[in-house]
């Protein structure tokens, strides 16, 4: 399938599914009491280890050793006319198989917070701020070496927004706005620089729309499924949005046991023509606090 064509399927789906769904009708209205209002917050940590070991096994195999810490927070302040929503994700994990060197498996700080002014049922207008980096240096790995490709703040991500919302529940979150996006690096800067310009340019900044669209699923008391479609277009056609589909099915097996499975899709023409996936399957401790943390 060509990038435009994904691109344009992603957007349909979302089209169709806020065509089809109902408005939110208000949180007292379906459960027959008066709404809460002040600071809902949230926060949800874990972490997970997975471990090989072997000593004269005539079979064969290496040791290995994985470790991920991911944490997630939601914090808002709602009121009758107006919520303020702030929300992070932090996450880092390290591999280590047999005599090579410790590698990245995840690896990412992303913080949002959005002012949204509540209008006329589910409908809102808001302003947003989005901001994405890692932690540590990034390497591509060959036979026999190693080149770092990126660091912290290098490349790092802005996003500013306004314009419309819609709420369906606590289920479904959509906006859809004017934006502008800022791409910056420092020793890395082909993730910021204009091929078709002489210079090599530190800073991209790009204007045009923004839609971000939240999904939370609670399938069953012990499953739940998020995701989050994240598309950015400056205007110039279809084979240049930038897509980032985060999806995340997390399974409690025991009181702070989960099993989770993360797969991730980027498309960003201004890094690589090729679809970026990363996908994850876990188990480990859970942490949890508060119930605002989708």
């Amino acid at each position: 399938m060509k990038h435009s064509n994904l691109v344009v399927v992603l957007i349909s789906l979302s089209a169709v599914a806020l065509a089809v769904l109902p408005a939110r009708a208000p949180a007292y209205a379906q459960e027959g009491e008066a709404p809460t209002y002040g600071w809902k917050n949230g926060f949800l940590a874990g972490f997970k280890l997975a471990q090989a070991g072997f000593s004269n096994w005539a079979a064969g195999g290496e040791n290995a050793l994985a470790w991920q810490l991911t944490s997630t927070g939601r914090f808002v302040y709602d009121q009758d006319a107006y919520d303020w929503a702030n929300w992070f994700k932090v996450g880092y994990g390290l591999t280590k198989t047999g005599d090579e060197d410790s590698r990245k498996s995840v690896d990412e700080i992303k913080l949002e917070s959005a002012f949204t002014a509540k209008l006329n049922g589910p409908l809102g207008a808001y302003a947003s701020f989005f901001w994405e980096t890692q932690f540590g240096k990034g390497y591509m790995y060959s036979d026999t070496s190693r080149t770092e490709v990126s660091s912290f703040m290098d490349p790092g991500y802005f996003t500013e927004s306004v314009g419309m919302s819609y709420s369906y529940r606590e289920m479904v979150n959509s906006r859809i706005g004017f934006a502008a996006k800022q791409t910056v690096t420092n020793d890395f800067p082909a993730y910021s620089d204009d091929p078709d310009t002489p210079e090599i340019e530190d800073v991209r900044a790009e204007y045009g729309a923004e839609w971000v669209t939240d999904f939370n699923y609670r399938v069953s008391e012990t499953l739940v499924y998020l995701t989050r479609l994240n598309l950015f277009s400056n205007m110039k056609g279809f084979d240049e949005v930038d897509v980032k589909w985060d999806n995340t099915l997390a399974a409690a097996v025991a009181p702070y046991v989960d099993v989770t499975f993360d797969f991730i899709m980027v498309y960003d023409r201004d890094i690589t023509t090729a679809v970026q996936i990363r996908e994850a399957l876990a188990i480990g401790l859970i942490f949890k606090l508060g119930t605002e943390v989708e």
